[in-house]
């Protein structure tokens, strides 16, 4: 994250004009659906998101890969003795979760059709809370809470205004940490003291 400020930092000394367009990938078309108006490049983004998402969950669970990248989240020391090679695993993770960025870092600035040095810095603070209200570790998780994210946000556009938007998101995290900290579906944690209870 400190690297990530000192570029961003560099950015805006270095770029004299701050912000740039960038090329869309769809024109300025929109369709109707009943009461519902969509437009182009949104619903190429939930589409683009929802085969992003099924293809993660194929590879974590229905494939040798994602059997031994999960092996090596949970214990790289067991995995290892398992014959599982540990360093090559976080090397593909690292170089699928910077393509998984990439796509989605392109699709945000193909629909805000701008760039500037600050970007990305929203959408990582709303992808972690997002990953907080569903829960560490779970890919279902995920998804609901960035629906809950993104319902609540649109209410508050609604209702409240643009000014009070990131204040819902930041109050909801607030609520989930201190009412579920373990988030909607993360595991939770227990002490050894009460798995021994369990046991007994």
């Amino acid at each position: 994250f400190v690297i990530w400020m000192q570029l961003e930092e560099a950015a805006i000394h270095l770029l004299p004009e701050r912000t740039y367009a960038f090329p869309a990938l769809f024109a300025a078309v929109s369709f109707e659906l009943g009461p519902f108006l969509f437009r182009a490049e949104q619903t190429s983004m939930l589409v683009l998101a929802i085969i992003m998402v099924g293809a993660l969950h194929v590879l974590l669970y229905r494939t040798r890969f994602g059997l031994a990248l999960r092996a090596v989240s949970e214990n790289p020391l067991a995995a290892a003795y398992m014959g599982i090679n540990a360093a090559w695993v976080t090397l593909c993770a690292f170089a699928l979760v910077s393509l998984m960025g990439g796509v989605a870092g392109y699709a945000i600035l193909s629909t805000d059709a701008q760039i500037t040095p600050f970007f990305g810095l929203w959408a990582t603070f709303k992808g972690l809370i997002a990953m907080m209200l569903g829960g560490m570790g779970s890919l279902p998780g995920a998804i609901l809470g960035g629906l809950l994210l993104g319902v609540v946000e649109a209410h508050a556009l609604w209702y409240l205004g643009n000014e009070y938007k990131d204040l819902s998101a930041y109050l909801l995290l607030f609520g989930m940490l201190v009412l579920r900290p373990g988030g909607l579906m993360g595991q939770r944690i227990l002490s050894r003291e009460a798995l021994a209870f369990r046991r007994v």
